[in-house]
């Protein structure tokens, strides 16, 4: 599922150069999300 991968979230989406939601991946205040093959959710939770 498209919402279940990381990709759509910090990625350019369908290749149109729009670029994507520019969401960081990590552990701390700078990169707050998390994937896990579920939605995202932030590292504290």
């Amino acid at each position: 599922m498209e919402l279940e991968t990381r990709s759509t979230y910090e990625n350019d989406i369908n290749g149109d150069g729009l670029g994507g939601l520019g969401w960081k991946f990590g552990d701390d205040n700078d990169n707050p999300w998390k994937i896990n093959g579920s939605y995202p959710y932030l590292y504290w939770q």
